[in-house]
């Protein structure tokens, strides 16, 4: 048996005579090579074809943009680390780029000062932005073909986002330009590759309280009744249950009334259905009272629970 190869080389871009072929023409090569043949007391001349091979032809300058974060759910006042990862798929070196995200389109989200990183070729440095609102960031460094950068900032979730707010989405926007290009703002439409990627990030599932005491008078005297008010918000999305309140009351004090109001509605807990213990503590409800709920935050919904 005799095994014969044939090696050979194409160039993308030009044929052996160096004509040119145009990118938007063919954005796939496909080739197959063929074979013919005859053997001793053979009548005819017999072909043979191989398998068909693809490459995939790039363009001069492109990029691909991919934004994360390490946050899978959010919260009102949490903050969120995203990174935007900024990679070369074309054939030559980027060496400026522009990102834009508009984090405050919503006014959901804001950038937090002095957050932000950079991360290329092999080495990090802090970036200061060159705008706000939207968020934009301005820098150059080369990039060449394979290679990837990534941008990292934080941002904070307002404490006064909408109950009716389900998720957060927003959009990150790269101009890459060419290494050594004199450009200016009016040469995006020209000499710059540029694209986008979105993010969302949905609204977590959960129930927090909030609690605040206050008291009817700052100066009492002995016989007098002094009256404690707990207020207990929930800021969560979900109602809060099986919420037990403890509180120490001062040595000497015995409670005469305990009452709970919510959207209106009054119950005034029966002395069985809590306790006082030999330090004074109160617990509410024990194990048989009646339970409290405070009720998720949502449109038209009272979410704060008094007991007095």
């Amino acid at each position: 048996q005799i095994l014969l190869v044939v090696a050979y080389y194409v160039v993308a871009g030009k044929t052996r005579h160096d004509f040119t072929f145009r990118r938007e023409i063919m954005e796939t090569i496909s080739n197959q090579a063929s074979g013919s043949f005859s053997y001793e007391g053979s009548s005819s001349t017999r072909t043979s074809y191989s398998n068909t091979v693809t490459s995939n032809v790039r363009d001069q300058y492109q990029i691909e943009v991919e934004k994360t974060s390490t946050t899978t759910a959010f919260r009102p006042g949490d903050t969120i680390t995203f990174m935007v990862e900024v990679s070369n798929e074309g054939c030559a070196c980027l060496g400026r780029f522009e990102v834009e995200d508009n984090l405050t389109g919503e006014g959901y989200l804001t950038y937090v000062d002095g957050s932000a990183r950079l991360f290329v070729n092999g080495s990090m440095r802090e970036i200061v932005p060159t705008n706000l609102a939207p968020l934009n960031f301005s820098f150059q460094d080369n990039l060449e073909r394979g290679a990837s950068l990534i941008l990292q900032y934080n941002a904070v979730v307002s404490e006064n986002i909408n109950a009716d707010v389900s998720e957060i989405t927003n959009e990150v926007c790269v101009h890459a330009y060419p290494c050594g290009c004199s450009c200016n703002d009016n040469s995006r439409n020209t000499n710059c590759v540029h694209a986008c990627d979105t993010l969302t990030i949905p609204r977590a599932t959960f129930a927090e309280i909030l609690i605040t005491k206050a008291v009817s008078n700052p100066n009492v005297c002995c016989g007098e009744e002094l009256d404690y008010d707990i207020t207990l918000t929930n800021i969560g999305n979900i109602d809060a249950t099986e919420v037990v309140i403890t509180d120490e009351m001062p040595t000497g004090f015995t409670a005469t009334e305990i009452r709970m109001e919510n959207n209106g509605e009054v119950y005034v807990f029966n002395a069985s259905e809590y306790t006082i213990d030999s330090n004074n503590v109160l617990t509410l409800p024990n194990a048989t009272g009646r339970a409290i709920l405070i009720p998720a935050i949502a449109p038209g919904v009272d979410n704060t629970t008094r007991i007095r």
